[in-house]
C-alpha cells in the first residue's frame, strides 16, 4: 500500500510530479493503527536527522589570515641559479629538457635574490659553485606519458560543385537550361537551400547520395613528471626537494591513427605531442611561488557548544554583532568558572582572531595538561589546533628573519 503526500487527479499529473512526490511503502498486511504509528515514526526520524544540519548551517565561523614563510629557507641567501637539465648527458626526454629548465628559471626569479646566469657556470665544478652562487637548483624529467580519448561522430558529405557564374551559385549552362524547361524551378531552389557554404561562387552542396563522413576526434593528454632539488652551494646541504606533475591537452580531428577510447600510449616525439608537453611544462613556473616567496592562507574556525550552553550562546550573539570584547569576557568568565572545554576553545579562537597566537597556544596547552592530569586525552580538535598554532608561530619566526 502507498501513502502519497500529494494527491493528483490524473496519471499525467502524477508523472509530472514524480520528482516532488514522496511515497512511503507500508506492508498492507499491517493493521491501519500500526501503519499510522509507523508513518509517524518515520516523520520523527526525518525531523531528528535534520536537527544537526540546521545547527550546522547556523554555526558562527571566524576567519583570519596567516602569513607563511617560503617553503625553502633562503635567509641569508643573496643569489640563486638553475643548472640546466640538458647538461646531464643521461637525461631522459632530452629534447624537452630546455623547456623544463626555462620553466624553473622563470619560476625562481625574484627581486630579493640575484639570479646568476648558468652559462658562466658551465665548466665550474660542484665544489666551486659556492664562489659564484649561494643556492642552485638541479633536476630531471622522470616521465612523460600520453593518454588519448576518442570520440566518433558522423557528418554529412559535401561535394565541391566547382566555380561557375557568381549569380547562378556555380551551376553550369545545362543546369540553367533544365531550370528553364521546368519553369525556372528545380535545381535552382535546391541550390538556394544549399548555398552559403564556402566562398562566393564556390558551392559545397550536400552529397545527393546522402553519404556521410566518419569524423574521429582525438583528445590527447600529455603528463610530464619532474623532480628538482634546492642545494646550498657552500656545503651541498639539501634545502628542499620537490616532485611535480603537470598535464596539457589538445584535440584534433582524424589525426591519422587508430585508437580505442582511453588508450594509454608510450610517449613518442612529434610536433603535436611535443607542443602539448610544452604547454604542460610551462605550468611548473606557477607551482614554485610558495617555495621562494611568502604566502598567505585564510584560516576558518567554527565556534563550538553554543547550542548546549546559554553563556556560550550569548557570547556567539555578541560576535555576530561584532562586540568581540564582550564575547571575550563571557568566554573567559565561563571557562574560569566552569572549565567548559568549548568556552576555552572558543576563547583560543578569539585570541587568534585578535592576532594573539602565543596566548592562544598557552591556553590550549593548559587545557591539554588538565585532561592529562585526570588521565584523559584531550579531544582531537584541541590537539590539532595546538599543532597548527605551533606551525604558525614557527613560521612567524622565520618571516622575521627575512626582515
Amino acid at each position: 500500500m502507498n501513502f502519497n503526500f500529494y494527491n493528483y487527479s490524473t496519471k499525467k499529473d502524477m508523472s509530472k510530479a514524480k520528482c516532488l512526490r514522496t511515497t512511503l511503502q507500508i506492508n498492507s498486511s499491517v493493521p491501519p493503527c500500526l501503519r499510522v504509528k509507523e508513518f509517524v515514526r518515520v516523520k520523527e526520524f526525518v525531523l531528528i536527522a535534520m536537527i544537526p544540519l540546521l545547527f550546522a548551517s547556523c554555526a558562527t565561523t571566524l576567519s583570519f589570515n596567516i602569513d607563511h614563510p617560503p617553503l625553502i629557507d633562503l635567509r641569508g641567501m643573496k643569489s640563486i641559479t638553475v643548472l640546466p637539465l640538458e647538461w646531464n648527458v643521461n637525461i631522459r626526454y632530452s629534447h624537452l629538457a630546455p623547456e623544463v629548465t626555462e620553466a624553473l628559471v622563470y619560476g625562481v626569479r625574484r627581486e630579493t635574490l640575484t639570479f646568476v646566469d648558468s652559462a658562466q657556470l658551465r665548466h665550474v665544478s660542484d665544489l666551486e659553485l659556492y664562489k659564484h652562487v649561494d643556492v642552485y637548483i638541479t633536476g630531471r624529467i622522470n616521465n612523460v606519458s600520453v593518454s588519448d580519448h576518442v570520440q566518433i561522430r558522423n557528418e554529412p558529405v559535401y561535394q565541391d560543385r566547382g566555380r561557375g557564374d557568381r549569380g547562378h551559385g556555380g551551376r553550369d549552362r545545362g543546369d540553367r537550361d533544365r531550370d528553364r524547361d521546368n519553369g525556372g524551378r528545380g535545381d535552382r531552389d535546391r541550390d538556394r537551400d544549399d548555398r552559403g557554404r564556402g566562398d562566393r561562387g564556390h558551392d559545397r552542396g550536400r552529397d545527393r547520395n546522402n553519404n556521410r563522413n566518419v569524423i574521429q576526434t582525438i583528445t590527447r593528454t600529455v603528463t610530464v613528471d619532474i623532480e628538482y632539488t634546492y642545494i646550498r652551494a657552500a656545503n651541498n646541504e639539501i634545502l628542499g626537494h620537490f616532485k611535480k606533475s603537470a598535464s596539457g591537452y589538445d584535440s584534433s580531428d582524424n589525426a591519422g591513427y587508430e585508437y580505442s577510447p582511453g588508450t594509454q600510449r608510450i610517449y613518442d616525439s612529434g610536433t603535436w605531442t611535443d607542443n602539448i608537453a610544452v604547454s604542460a611544462i610551462r605550468q611548473f613556473s606557477g607551482m614554485m611561488s610558495r617555495e621562494i616567496r611568502s604566502w598567505t592562507t585564510t584560516e576558518k574556525r567554527t565556534l563550538r557548544g553554543s547550542a548546549e550552553n546559554s553563556s556560550l550562546s550569548e557570547a556567539e550573539k555578541m560576535i555576530k554583532k561584532r562586540f568581540y570584547g564582550r564575547a571575550f569576557e563571557i568566554y573567559s568568565e565561563t571557562y574560569e568558572r566552569t572549565g567548559n572545554i568549548n568556552a576555552g576553545y572558543n576563547l583560543a579562537v578569539l585570541l587568534q582572531f585578535d592576532g594573539k597566537y602565543s596566548e592562544a597556544l598557552d591556553l590550549l596547552e593548559e587545557m591539554q595538561r588538565t585532561f592529562a592530569s585526570s588521565g584523559k586525552k584531550a579531544p582531537d580538535y584541541i590537539i590539532n589546533e595546538i599543532v597548527k598554532l605551533k606551525g604558525f608561530i614557527d613560521g612567524f619566526i622565520v618571516l622575521d628573519g627575512y626582515k
